[in-house]
């Protein structure tokens, strides 16, 4: 078993794919600084080579 932040040999990542949007939208943090302007989106995230949250489908 691994550590938590380390990389080592033959073990598996966490991975998480993003999708930048480029549209504007308005965003603020957790101390209310704010900007208008993109942002990334989580598709799907693997832990030990499993999904663990598939992406979810488009509405048609």
């Amino acid at each position: 078993m691994g550590v938590v932040g380390t990389l080592s040999y033959a073990s598996s990542a966490n991975i998480t794919i993003l999708r930048w949007h480029n549209e504007g939208v308005y965003l603020m943090d957790l101390v209310r600084n704010n900007r208008y302007g993109g942002y990334y989106e989580a598709i799907v995230t693997t832990r030990g080579g499993k999904v663990i949250n598939p992406p979810i489908p488009k509405s048609a």
